[in-house]
């Protein structure tokens, strides 16, 4: 069989799980940068927000960002990068069609060439690419100059998808030629590639799933309980069970709650100590050693099988390892403690990864997803088949479709627009809202309802899908800025008042969300917002909020 014929009869599968009313071509988009960038961990909604194509979009139908493996976003932190630092630009075209030709190619090369150029400006760029495609490029540019300090590794990764079978020898002649020209462009020594992905090597991408049972090879047999175990792991047996490709496998530190510190004073130490080889103390004896849950651990054969291991305390000597540690340095005999406990996924794995991180200072905000009223909001919300996802990916990884399943942050963002009426953070501050600690504790209270957060949810996606199902009418400056906008005011709308009393609010009737409801409130908040000078920065003032409740008088006819 065919791997067109595989591939095709994957994408309808996985078109199920993605959210409703989209087309081929778009699952195929999805399912795309779902398959290439799967090492990443990205959620739905991050690979949705990637997205970019349309008209004027220069061969780029979907664009992410890394820095240091971590996705970008609008409002994300430059100075928590610290040397060394590595950019990643992904640059994706899904065509559906049945084959690859130069003119893509061609058509990629000018559009990058411009898009990485620093001197070519905003309005110029405006000139032949849509808005969408300048503002993911906008934003790496920022990055770029933002981290040029740290003299930043940069890499740029253009894929090409089509459910072809055959290649194009003109086509990866264009393309060596485009890496060319874009290596003269970027500074430093850029590693750039450009890779065809016909049916087939789509198919067996597709395939690599992420690892769920791993195996650990021990020289020593372990000190074991009925709840998991206690080993020695030598140094470089660790390093290569951490990595895959020359990177770090981000999914085994998806439960860990700090980020990788970089150049801190307590990484120094720990680097410094690995790199001191002829220690008489072994590694373990100076180190606290690494903290793994599991949903099952055995020993066998000189090695431990493990079951969905997850690392939730060890980030940082984890990393240090990594980047001090030869994975085939066979003379490094020093060893590193490991726990790894036998915890299904649930309230006591939470206690475990609270506990093991208070040992040492860590922001309040970095545990919410352990707190007790997270679990209270995902259990409550099950009922009416709502999937909370306060664990990254959670119940993707247990086959509950895109369309059902909401994150901490966009229930965040839709508790500041419908209950605080504050629109304007959601919209200014997408990825911080819960790392300010009073603004945290307004949007999750156990004063509140459980049902505000069902209406709420709600919201999120009656609004998610009507945006969707509408990409093509509305400008990208409107479905980029006035989402929760929108949503509050449908709120109102429905509501017949505002402001929303909180025992109005959990009795609201979200299914009244129809297009013609949201036609009508998302044409009002278009013109106001036209009025006031429809641009980024205006959906980004709190003044346009008040403009908004100053001239809303009443429901819309």
């Amino acid at each position: 069989m065919s791997g067109a014929i595989l591939l095709e009869n994957a994408l309808k599968a996985k078109k199920a799980e993605y959210a409703a009313g989209i087309d081929d071509a778009e699952a195929f988009e999805i399912f795309s940068a779902e398959t290439l960038l799967k090492e990443f961990g990205l959620t739905y909604d991050d690979i949705e927000q990637g997205v970019v194509d349309g008209q004027n979009d220069g061969g780029i139908d979907s664009c992410y960002v890394f820095i240091n493996r971590h996705l970008l976003f609008e409002d994300t932190e430059l100075k928590q990068f610290k040397k060394p630092v590595d950019i990643q630009i992904h640059v994706i075209q899904s065509k559906s069609g049945k084959g690859f030709d130069e003119k893509t190619v061609d058509e990629l090369g000018t559009s990058l060439t411009a898009l990485l150029n620093l001197k070519v400006n905003e309005a110029e760029l405006a000139q032949f690419l849509n808005q969408e495609v300048i503002d993911k490029f906008m934003h790496c540019r920022k990055a770029m100059v933002g981290l040029a300090g740290e003299f930043p590794k940069i890499s740029l990764h253009i894929h090409y998808c089509s459910l072809s079978e055959a290649t194009n020898a003109k086509a990866e002649a264009r393309a060596k030629h485009v890496c060319d020209s874009l290596g003269k462009l970027l500074s430093g020594s850029p590693n750039i590639q450009f890779t065809f992905y016909g049916a087939d090597q789509l198919y067996e991408e597709a395939q690599k799933q992420a690892l769920t049972v791993m195996k650990l090879p021990l020289e020593k047999a372990p000190l074991s309980s009925q709840n998991g175990m206690i080993a020695l792991v030598a140094l470089p047996t660790f390093a290569k069970f951490i990595s895959s490709d020359g990177h770090l496998i981000d999914n085994l530190f998806e439960y860990n709650v700090r980020d990788y510190q970089g150049d801190v004073a307590v990484n120094k130490e720990i680097s410094e100590t690995l790199k001191t080889k002829d220690d008489a103390v072994d590694f373990w004896h100076l180190n606290n050693g690494v903290t793994m849950v599991a949903n099952d651990v055995h020993y066998g054969n000189d090695e431990l099988t493990i079951e969905n291991p997850l690392i939730v305390n060890g980030l940082q000597t984890s990393n240090e390892i990594f980047l001090n540690v030869p994975q085939d340095d066979e003379k490094d005999t020093r060893n590193l403690l490991l726990k790894v406990l036998k915890i299904p996924d649930g309230a006591d794995r939470d206690r475990v990864v609270k506990a093991t991180n208070f040992q040492t200072k860590v922001p309040e905000a970095s545990l919410h997803a352990s707190e007790p009223i997270h679990r209270k909001i995902e259990d409550f919300l099950e009922v009416s088949q709502i999937y909370y996802d306060r664990r990254k990916k959670s119940w993707r990884n247990k086959g509950k479709p895109a369309s059902s399943i909401i994150g901490i942050e966009k229930l965040a963002q839709a508790v500041m627009t419908v209950l605080l009426e504050r629109p304007v953070d959601a919209r200014a501050r997408p990825t911080s809202l819960i790392k300010d600690d009073a603004v945290y504790a307004k949007l999750f209270s156990d004063d509140h309802k459980l049902d505000v957060y069902k209406v709420c949810a709600e919201f999120h996606f009656a609004i998610d899908d009507y945006i969707r199902r509408h990409r093509k009418v509305y400008h990208p400056i409107f479905r980029n800025n006035l989402r929760y906008y929108l949503m509050m005011i449908a709120s109102w709308q429905i509501a017949k008042v505002k402001p929303i009393s909180v025992e109005a609010l959990v009795h609201l009737n979200v299914s009244l969300c129809t297009d013609d409801l949201l036609g009508k409130c998302m044409l009002w908040v278009m013109n106001e917002f036209k009025d006031a000078g429809a641009a980024d920065n205006t959906a980004k003032d709190a003044r346009f909020t008040q403009r908004l409740k100053d001239n809303w008088t009443g429901p819309l006819p």
